[in-house]
Protein backbone atom coordinates (compact mmCIF):
# COMPACT_ATOMS: atom_id res chain seq x y z
CA UNK A 1 0.00 0.00 0.00
CA UNK A 2 3.03 2.67 0.64
CA UNK A 3 5.00 1.40 -2.23
CA UNK A 4 3.75 4.13 -4.32
CA UNK A 5 5.19 6.87 -2.18
CA UNK A 6 7.73 4.91 -1.22
CA UNK A 7 9.18 2.63 -4.24
CA UNK A 8 12.12 1.63 -2.42
CA UNK A 9 10.00 -1.28 -0.33
CA UNK A 10 8.77 -2.71 -3.73
CA UNK A 11 12.74 -2.38 -4.76
CA UNK A 12 14.01 -4.07 -1.65
CA UNK A 13 11.20 -6.81 -0.62
CA UNK A 14 13.02 -9.48 0.09
CA UNK A 15 15.56 -7.42 2.45
CA UNK A 16 12.70 -5.69 4.16
CA UNK A 17 11.15 -8.96 5.32
CA UNK A 18 14.47 -10.08 6.48
CA UNK A 19 15.20 -7.22 8.60
CA UNK A 20 11.83 -7.97 9.66
CA UNK A 21 11.54 -11.35 10.87
CA UNK A 22 15.61 -10.59 12.59
CA UNK A 23 14.80 -7.77 14.22
CA UNK A 24 11.50 -9.85 15.42
CA UNK A 25 13.43 -12.85 16.30
CA UNK A 26 15.62 -9.79 18.54
CA UNK A 27 12.58 -8.76 20.15
CA UNK A 28 11.08 -12.36 21.15
CA UNK A 29 14.50 -13.35 22.49
CA UNK A 30 14.47 -10.28 24.45
CA UNK A 31 11.19 -10.75 26.12
CA UNK A 32 11.82 -14.75 26.80
CA UNK A 33 15.12 -13.38 28.68
CA UNK A 34 13.25 -10.63 30.29
CA UNK A 35 10.81 -13.18 31.69
CA UNK A 36 12.90 -15.88 32.82
CA UNK A 37 14.86 -12.52 34.55
CA UNK A 38 11.38 -11.26 35.83
CA UNK A 39 10.76 -14.70 38.06
CA UNK A 40 14.28 -15.06 38.92
CA UNK A 41 13.60 -10.93 40.37
CA UNK A 42 10.49 -12.18 41.88
CA UNK A 43 12.11 -15.35 43.31
CA UNK A 44 14.79 -13.40 45.56
CA UNK A 45 12.15 -11.57 47.05
CA UNK A 46 11.71 -11.89 50.79
CA UNK A 47 8.36 -13.68 51.17
CA UNK A 48 5.07 -11.77 51.92
CA UNK A 49 6.64 -9.32 50.09
CA UNK A 50 4.47 -7.43 46.96
CA UNK A 51 6.51 -4.59 45.91
CA UNK A 52 9.18 -5.31 43.14
CA UNK A 53 12.38 -3.07 43.82
CA UNK A 54 12.25 -0.52 41.30
CA UNK A 55 15.95 -0.58 40.88
CA UNK A 56 15.21 -4.52 39.41
CA UNK A 57 12.78 -2.70 37.09
CA UNK A 58 15.20 -0.20 35.73
CA UNK A 59 17.97 -2.82 35.29
CA UNK A 60 15.88 -5.00 33.40
CA UNK A 61 15.44 -1.91 30.87
CA UNK A 62 18.48 -0.20 31.06
CA UNK A 63 20.69 -3.46 30.72
CA UNK A 64 18.35 -6.01 28.53
CA UNK A 65 15.36 -3.32 27.29
CA UNK A 66 12.71 -5.29 28.42
CA UNK A 67 9.90 -2.66 28.17
CA UNK A 68 9.08 -1.30 31.54
CA UNK A 69 5.28 -1.38 30.73
CA UNK A 70 5.73 -5.13 29.88
CA UNK A 71 7.15 -5.82 33.89
CA UNK A 72 4.14 -4.23 35.35
CA UNK A 73 2.06 -5.68 33.60
CA UNK A 74 3.82 -9.02 34.41
CA UNK A 75 3.67 -7.68 38.13
CA UNK A 76 -0.12 -7.10 38.20
CA UNK A 77 -0.36 -10.25 36.99
CA UNK A 78 1.09 -11.70 39.73
CA UNK A 79 -0.55 -9.60 42.12
CA UNK A 80 2.60 -7.60 43.03
CA UNK A 81 3.17 -4.01 42.02
CA UNK A 82 6.29 -1.64 41.31
CA UNK A 83 8.52 0.82 43.66
CA UNK A 84 7.59 3.42 41.46
CA UNK A 85 9.54 5.86 43.24
CA UNK A 86 12.72 4.00 43.53
CA UNK A 87 12.43 3.26 39.73
CA UNK A 88 11.99 6.94 39.26
CA UNK A 89 14.84 7.75 41.34
CA UNK A 90 17.54 5.31 39.74
CA UNK A 91 16.46 5.88 36.47
CA UNK A 92 17.57 9.96 37.43
CA UNK A 93 20.63 8.49 39.28
CA UNK A 94 21.69 6.19 36.26
CA UNK A 95 21.66 9.96 33.93
CA UNK A 96 23.34 11.79 36.39
CA UNK A 97 26.14 9.54 36.79
CA UNK A 98 26.36 9.05 32.79
CA UNK A 99 26.94 12.70 32.82
CA UNK A 100 30.03 12.00 35.24
CA UNK A 101 33.71 11.31 33.56
CA UNK A 102 34.67 7.93 34.07
CA UNK A 103 37.99 7.29 34.70
CA UNK A 104 40.16 10.11 35.16
CA UNK A 105 43.32 10.28 33.62
CA UNK A 106 43.08 6.22 33.51
CA UNK A 107 40.88 5.57 30.48
CA UNK A 108 40.16 2.62 28.61
CA UNK A 109 43.51 3.24 25.84
CA UNK A 110 46.05 3.00 29.02
CA UNK A 111 45.01 -0.91 30.57
CA UNK A 112 47.48 -2.72 27.92
CA UNK A 113 48.76 -6.18 28.02
CA UNK A 114 52.50 -5.75 27.85
CA UNK A 115 54.53 -8.85 27.27
CA UNK A 116 54.87 -9.26 30.68
CA UNK A 117 51.68 -9.77 31.46
CA UNK A 118 50.76 -12.01 28.45
CA UNK A 119 53.97 -14.42 29.98
CA UNK A 120 52.24 -14.29 33.24
CA UNK A 121 48.52 -15.49 31.73
CA UNK A 122 50.87 -17.93 29.99
CA UNK A 123 52.05 -19.42 32.72
CA UNK A 124 49.02 -19.37 34.72
CA UNK A 125 47.42 -21.57 31.90
CA UNK A 126 45.04 -19.01 30.57
CA UNK A 127 43.71 -20.12 27.72
CA UNK A 128 43.52 -17.43 24.55
CA UNK A 129 40.21 -16.09 23.78
CA UNK A 130 37.79 -17.94 20.99
CA UNK A 131 36.43 -14.77 19.13
CA UNK A 132 34.16 -17.36 16.64
CA UNK A 133 31.01 -15.85 18.21
CA UNK A 134 31.73 -12.03 16.86
CA UNK A 135 30.53 -13.01 13.56
CA UNK A 136 27.26 -14.09 14.43
CA UNK A 137 26.03 -14.16 18.10
CA UNK A 138 24.51 -10.43 19.78
CA UNK A 139 24.68 -12.18 23.01
CA UNK A 140 26.77 -14.98 24.43
CA UNK A 141 27.40 -16.58 27.48
CA UNK A 142 30.84 -16.17 28.82
CA UNK A 143 33.21 -16.78 31.86
CA UNK A 144 35.69 -14.33 33.19
CA UNK A 145 39.70 -15.40 33.17
CA UNK A 146 41.21 -12.82 34.91
CA UNK A 147 40.63 -9.47 35.64
CA UNK A 148 43.49 -7.15 34.79
CA UNK A 149 43.82 -3.41 36.45
CA UNK A 150 46.62 -2.24 34.43
CA UNK A 151 49.58 -3.24 36.33
CA UNK A 152 48.25 -6.54 38.54
CA UNK A 153 46.00 -9.23 38.00
CA UNK A 154 43.43 -9.69 40.94
CA UNK A 155 40.52 -12.36 41.47
CA UNK A 156 38.09 -9.48 42.20
CA UNK A 157 37.14 -5.50 41.35
CA UNK A 158 34.40 -4.51 43.42
CA UNK A 159 34.92 -0.65 43.09
CA UNK A 160 32.10 0.36 40.54
CA UNK A 161 30.83 3.78 39.26
CA UNK A 162 27.89 3.33 42.14
CA UNK A 163 29.86 3.30 45.01
CA UNK A 164 33.03 5.65 43.20
CA UNK A 165 31.39 7.63 41.17
CA UNK A 166 33.95 10.68 40.69
CA UNK A 167 36.71 8.22 40.44
CA UNK A 168 35.58 4.81 39.29
CA UNK A 169 39.20 2.48 37.99
CA UNK A 170 39.32 1.08 34.54
CA UNK A 171 40.63 -2.44 34.26
CA UNK A 172 40.18 -5.38 31.76
CA UNK A 173 38.80 -8.00 31.68
CA UNK A 174 39.29 -11.67 29.76
CA UNK A 175 36.72 -14.54 28.96
CA UNK A 176 36.50 -17.81 28.01
CA UNK A 177 34.50 -16.57 24.38
CA UNK A 178 33.83 -13.42 22.97
CA UNK A 179 31.30 -11.72 20.42
CA UNK A 180 33.11 -8.49 20.69
CA UNK A 181 35.16 -7.37 17.60
CA UNK A 182 38.82 -6.64 19.05
CA UNK A 183 39.93 -3.68 16.93
CA UNK A 184 42.37 -5.01 13.92
CA UNK A 185 42.43 -4.60 10.39
CA UNK A 186 41.24 -1.15 10.19
CA UNK A 187 38.26 -2.01 12.06
CA UNK A 188 36.98 -0.30 14.74
CA UNK A 189 36.16 -2.00 18.64
CA UNK A 190 33.21 -2.64 19.48
CA UNK A 191 31.25 -1.60 22.73
CA UNK A 192 28.66 -3.15 24.98
CA UNK A 193 28.51 -4.69 28.50
CA UNK A 194 29.00 -7.54 30.55
CA UNK A 195 26.12 -8.59 32.85
CA UNK A 196 26.58 -11.50 35.83
CA UNK A 197 23.56 -14.57 34.96
CA UNK A 198 22.21 -13.13 38.30
CA UNK A 199 21.73 -9.33 37.22
CA UNK A 200 24.22 -8.16 40.13
CA UNK A 201 26.91 -6.67 38.38
CA UNK A 202 27.43 -5.10 35.04
CA UNK A 203 30.94 -3.95 33.23
CA UNK A 204 30.25 -1.48 30.66
CA UNK A 205 32.91 -2.29 27.79
CA UNK A 206 34.64 0.83 26.20
CA UNK A 207 37.38 -1.04 24.44
CA UNK A 208 38.30 -3.88 22.75
CA UNK A 209 41.97 -5.18 21.78
CA UNK A 210 43.23 -8.24 21.38
CA UNK A 211 46.82 -9.14 22.78
CA UNK A 212 48.54 -12.68 21.55
CA UNK A 213 45.18 -14.33 21.09
CA UNK A 214 44.30 -12.54 24.34
CA UNK A 215 40.61 -10.37 23.59
CA UNK A 216 40.96 -7.91 26.04
CA UNK A 217 37.49 -5.87 27.66
CA UNK A 218 38.49 -2.63 28.99
CA UNK A 219 35.99 -0.48 30.89
CA UNK A 220 34.22 0.54 34.34
CA UNK A 221 31.63 -1.22 36.81
CA UNK A 222 28.53 0.16 36.58
CA UNK A 223 27.51 -1.83 39.62
CA UNK A 224 27.94 -4.56 41.49
CA UNK A 225 31.53 -6.75 41.87
CA UNK A 226 33.29 -8.88 38.85
CA UNK A 227 35.41 -11.81 40.25
CA UNK A 228 37.24 -14.61 38.51
CA UNK A 229 34.71 -17.47 37.41
CA UNK A 230 31.31 -15.29 36.98
CA UNK A 231 29.53 -16.35 34.42
CA UNK A 232 28.45 -13.26 32.06
CA UNK A 233 26.38 -12.02 29.34
CA UNK A 234 28.35 -10.58 26.99
CA UNK A 235 26.32 -8.21 24.52
CA UNK A 236 27.71 -5.78 22.41
CA UNK A 237 26.24 -2.62 20.97
CA UNK A 238 23.96 -3.49 18.03
CA UNK A 239 23.76 -0.09 17.00
CA UNK A 240 27.37 0.84 16.76
CA UNK A 241 28.08 -2.28 15.17
CA UNK A 242 25.95 -1.96 12.44
CA UNK A 243 27.16 1.07 10.63
CA UNK A 244 30.69 -0.07 11.53
CA UNK A 245 29.73 -3.10 9.41
CA UNK A 246 28.17 -1.35 6.67
CA UNK A 247 31.41 0.64 6.39
CA UNK A 248 33.66 -2.28 6.48
CA UNK A 249 31.36 -4.11 3.45
CA UNK A 250 31.74 -0.43 1.97
CA UNK A 251 36.13 -0.55 1.90
CA UNK A 252 35.08 -3.50 0.03
CA UNK A 253 33.30 -2.33 -2.62
CA UNK A 254 35.11 0.97 -3.23
CA UNK A 255 38.33 -1.09 -3.47
CA UNK A 256 36.95 -2.90 -6.02
CA UNK A 257 35.34 0.08 -8.13
CA UNK A 258 38.42 1.83 -7.96
CA UNK A 259 40.41 -0.79 -9.86
CA UNK A 260 37.20 -0.94 -12.33
CA UNK A 261 36.84 2.74 -12.62
CA UNK A 262 41.10 3.77 -12.91
CA UNK A 263 41.30 0.51 -15.07
CA UNK A 264 44.42 -0.39 -13.47
CA UNK A 265 45.98 -3.29 -10.83
CA UNK A 266 47.93 -0.21 -9.56
CA UNK A 267 45.97 0.79 -6.65
CA UNK A 268 46.86 -1.10 -3.68
CA UNK A 269 45.45 -0.46 -0.33
CA UNK A 270 47.78 1.34 1.88
CA UNK A 271 45.54 1.70 4.82
CA UNK A 272 42.49 1.75 6.27
CA UNK A 273 40.25 3.04 9.04
CA UNK A 274 36.53 1.53 10.12
CA UNK A 275 34.39 3.57 12.16
CA UNK A 276 30.95 3.67 13.14
CA UNK A 277 30.59 7.87 11.19
CA UNK A 278 32.73 7.01 8.21
CA UNK A 279 35.27 4.95 5.95
CA UNK A 280 38.85 5.97 5.16
CA UNK A 281 40.96 4.21 2.79
CA UNK A 282 44.90 4.96 1.47
CA UNK A 283 45.60 3.23 -1.55
CA UNK A 284 48.60 3.76 -4.39
CA UNK A 285 48.09 5.41 -7.32
CA UNK A 286 50.67 7.78 -9.06
CA UNK A 287 48.18 10.68 -10.76
CA UNK A 288 45.25 12.92 -9.37
CA UNK A 289 41.89 11.38 -9.76
CA UNK A 290 39.22 13.70 -11.99
CA UNK A 291 36.19 15.01 -10.67
CA UNK A 292 34.54 12.78 -13.45
CA UNK A 293 36.44 9.58 -12.30
CA UNK A 294 35.09 10.11 -8.42
CA UNK A 295 31.80 10.36 -9.45
CA UNK A 296 31.62 7.24 -11.36
CA UNK A 297 33.52 5.55 -8.62
CA UNK A 298 30.25 6.57 -6.43
CA UNK A 299 28.04 5.26 -8.93
CA UNK A 300 29.62 2.27 -9.44
CA UNK A 301 29.61 1.48 -5.26
CA UNK A 302 25.82 2.67 -5.30
CA UNK A 303 25.24 0.32 -8.18
CA UNK A 304 26.47 -2.38 -6.48
CA UNK A 305 24.51 -0.87 -3.21
CA UNK A 306 21.02 -1.01 -5.37
CA UNK A 307 21.88 -4.80 -6.87
CA UNK A 308 21.76 -6.17 -3.22
CA UNK A 309 24.14 -8.80 -4.07
CA UNK A 310 24.92 -11.17 -1.10
CA UNK A 311 27.51 -10.73 0.89
CA UNK A 312 29.72 -14.08 1.82
CA UNK A 313 32.19 -14.88 4.11
CA UNK A 314 34.25 -18.52 5.38
CA UNK A 315 37.26 -19.67 6.22
CA UNK A 316 39.43 -20.88 2.73
CA UNK A 317 42.90 -22.50 3.02
CA UNK A 318 45.57 -19.98 2.13
CA UNK A 319 46.81 -22.16 -0.79
CA UNK A 320 43.54 -22.61 -2.36
CA UNK A 321 42.05 -18.78 -1.45
CA UNK A 322 45.55 -17.67 -2.96
CA UNK A 323 44.61 -19.22 -6.46
CA UNK A 324 41.08 -16.92 -7.11
CA UNK A 325 41.29 -15.28 -9.76
CA UNK A 326 40.72 -11.20 -8.90
CA UNK A 327 41.59 -11.99 -5.04
CA UNK A 328 42.59 -8.45 -3.46
CA UNK A 329 44.99 -8.61 -0.61
CA UNK A 330 47.05 -6.45 1.18
CA UNK A 331 50.48 -6.23 0.12
CA UNK A 332 53.46 -7.70 2.93
CA UNK A 333 50.12 -8.35 5.50
CA UNK A 334 50.52 -12.14 7.02
CA UNK A 335 48.04 -14.23 6.67
CA UNK A 336 46.42 -17.41 8.58
CA UNK A 337 46.04 -20.57 7.26
CA UNK A 338 43.20 -20.80 7.49
CA UNK A 339 42.22 -17.34 5.85
CA UNK A 340 38.60 -15.75 6.02
CA UNK A 341 37.67 -14.76 2.54
CA UNK A 342 34.77 -12.37 2.16
CA UNK A 343 32.86 -12.21 -1.36
CA UNK A 344 30.58 -9.94 -2.31
CA UNK A 345 28.00 -11.05 -4.69
CA UNK A 346 30.07 -14.55 -6.24
CA UNK A 347 29.43 -17.99 -3.86
CA UNK A 348 32.91 -18.89 -2.18
CA UNK A 349 31.95 -22.48 -2.67
CA UNK A 350 31.26 -21.92 -6.17
CA UNK A 351 34.47 -19.87 -6.69
CA UNK A 352 36.62 -22.92 -5.19
CA UNK A 353 35.07 -25.13 -7.85
CA UNK A 354 37.09 -23.47 -10.45
CA UNK A 355 38.72 -20.63 -8.63
CA UNK A 356 40.76 -19.56 -11.81
CA UNK A 357 37.87 -18.79 -13.81
CA UNK A 358 37.99 -15.43 -15.31
CA UNK A 359 34.25 -13.86 -14.22
CA UNK A 360 35.67 -14.20 -10.24
CA UNK A 361 37.48 -10.79 -11.39
CA UNK A 362 34.09 -9.14 -11.66
CA UNK A 363 33.37 -9.21 -8.26
CA UNK A 364 34.99 -7.94 -4.75
CA UNK A 365 36.90 -11.01 -2.95
CA UNK A 366 39.70 -10.15 -0.64
CA UNK A 367 40.81 -11.77 2.61
CA UNK A 368 39.18 -10.28 5.68
CA UNK A 369 38.61 -11.32 9.38
CA UNK A 370 36.16 -7.76 9.61
CA UNK A 371 32.49 -7.80 10.49
CA UNK A 372 30.12 -7.22 7.33
CA UNK A 373 26.52 -6.40 6.44
CA UNK A 374 24.41 -9.66 4.79
CA UNK A 375 23.72 -7.91 1.62
CA UNK A 376 24.80 -5.12 0.09
CA UNK A 377 21.72 -3.02 0.41
CA UNK A 378 22.11 -3.08 4.26
CA UNK A 379 24.64 -0.24 3.34
CA UNK A 380 21.37 2.03 1.75
CA UNK A 381 23.86 4.23 0.05
CA UNK A 382 27.55 5.09 -0.52
CA UNK A 383 28.79 9.17 -0.92
CA UNK A 384 32.68 10.41 -1.17
CA UNK A 385 33.05 13.34 0.83
CA UNK A 386 36.90 13.98 0.50
CA UNK A 387 39.66 12.71 -1.85
CA UNK A 388 43.22 14.11 -1.89
CA UNK A 389 46.93 13.12 -2.18
CA UNK A 390 48.86 11.96 1.37
CA UNK A 391 52.14 11.31 0.37
CA UNK A 392 53.48 10.56 -3.04
CA UNK A 393 51.88 8.34 -4.85
CA UNK A 394 48.95 7.28 -2.31
CA UNK A 395 45.86 8.38 -2.13
CA UNK A 396 43.01 9.00 0.01
CA UNK A 397 39.48 8.27 0.24
CA UNK A 398 37.04 9.43 2.97
CA UNK A 399 33.61 8.34 2.52
CA UNK A 400 29.84 7.54 4.12
CA UNK A 401 27.56 5.20 4.36
CA UNK A 402 23.78 4.86 5.69
CA UNK A 403 22.36 7.80 7.75
CA UNK A 404 25.87 9.45 7.32
CA UNK A 405 25.54 9.71 3.86
CA UNK A 406 21.88 10.09 3.47
CA UNK A 407 22.91 13.42 5.94
CA UNK A 408 25.57 14.46 3.10
CA UNK A 409 22.89 14.32 0.34
CA UNK A 410 20.72 16.89 2.09
CA UNK A 411 24.18 18.90 2.87
CA UNK A 412 25.23 19.21 -0.76
CA UNK A 413 21.40 19.47 -1.83
CA UNK A 414 21.41 22.37 0.48
CA UNK A 415 24.54 24.13 -0.62
CA UNK A 416 23.82 23.26 -4.22
CA UNK A 417 20.60 25.64 -3.45
CA UNK A 418 22.19 28.41 -2.14
CA UNK A 419 24.47 28.72 -4.99
CA UNK A 420 22.06 28.88 -7.60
Amino acid sequence: QMGDMFPEIQKNTDLIKEILCEEEDSFARTLDRGERLFEQTVAKMPEGTSVIPGASVWRLYDTYGFPVDLTRIMAEEAGLRVDEDEFNREQERSRELSRKKKGGASGPDNVVLDVHSIAHLNKQGVPRTNDEPKYAERTTEARVLAVFTGKDFVTEQAQSIATNPDDVPVFGVLLDRTNFYAEQGGQEYDTGSLVTLDMSSEFTVENVQVYGGFVLHTGFLKYGSLKVGDVVEAQYDVLRRLPIRSNHSATHVLNFALRKVLQTEEADQKGSLVAPDRLRFDFSYKNSIKPEEIRDIEAMCNKIIGENLRVYAREVSLSDARQINGLRAVFGEVYPDPVRVVSVGADIDEVLKTPQDARWANYSIEFCGGTHVSGTADMKVFVIIEETSIAKGIRRIVAVTGEEALKAQLVHRSLAAEVK
